[in-house]
């Protein structure tokens, strides 16, 4: 056991990606109904779109930050278009967060 985590861990991050898409794939084909796996993969996509968005926000500014050429200088320029993005970002979540989570159509409300 030890030897094969020595073996995963020893493996690129493309690689694994890679690994992990084929091994969802065939679980896909094979066990479509497997709630369980359904389950997982709502969390996975759910945690993935909720940190997406402030991990780029993160490594963008660290990028900038970190920039030791000639360009950096001028990135002062780009700072109010990343506060403007990242606060964006806020007034999205809460907008999402204060809906409730089923919203129903128009057509609905009348009947």
């Amino acid at each position: 056991m030890k030897n094969l985590l020595q073996k995963w861990n020893s493996l690129s991050l493309i690689v694994r990606i890679l690994i992990g898409l084929i091994i969802g794939a065939i679980l896909g084909v094979a066990a479509p109904k497997a709630t369980g796996l359904a389950l997982l993969g709502d969390l996975f996509v759910g945690a993935l779109r909720a940190v997406a968005p402030i991990l780029v926000f993160v490594l963008v500014i660290a990028s900038l930050a970190n920039s030791k050429s000639n360009g950096a200088k001028y990135a002062y320029c780009y700072h109010p278009l990343y506060a403007n993005n990242f606060y964006w970002c806020c007034c999205r979540s809460m907008w999402k967060f204060s809906l409730p989570n089923h919203i129903t159509s128009w057509k609905s409300c009348y009947i």
